[in-house]
């Protein structure tokens, strides 16, 4: 509002407040609108943020847990193909299928060159040093 003495991060339906999002996504998304925000809309503020945080990850300074999807599925008889990355886990994974709301915690790691984003989704317990056992 005009009237606030200092801006005010008001979220709804955007990525920053998804449940399905994982954290790196919330924080990175939330922090880039807020450099764009209070630099008084200098892209060059965002792009430094982003840069730094990407420097962060590919130096492995990261949590692994900030990198974890939690997709709610449907029954497994609602999908008549192979289904979203999170079904496509459980599915390579031999886990038992998630209750009916229940959501399934996954990552996707990094695999061979040219690889599809539903070979390299996995269990977080299966991940070590970004690459699926």
């Amino acid at each position: 509002s005009p009237a606030d003495a200092a801006p005010v991060f008001d979220a709804k339906g955007i990525e920053t407040v998804r449940r399905d999002q994982c954290a790196a996504t919330q924080h990175l998304l939330r922090g880039s609108l807020e450099a764009l925000f209070t630099s008084g809309g200098d892209l060059s503020k965002v792009k430094q943020y982003l840069q730094h945080h990407a420097s962060r990850m590919r130096s492995g300074r990261f949590a692994l847990k900030d990198f974890i999807f939690h997709h709610e599925l449907r029954p497994m008889e609602d999908y008549r193909s192979s289904g979203p990355l999170a079904a496509q886990a459980v599915r390579r994974s031999g886990s038992e299928w998630p209750s009916p709301g229940e959501r399934f915690a996954f990552v996707v790691a990094q695999g061979p060159p040219g690889s599809r984003l539903a070979d390299v989704a996995s269990l977080p317990r299966d991940v070590v040093g970004g690459s699926p056992f």
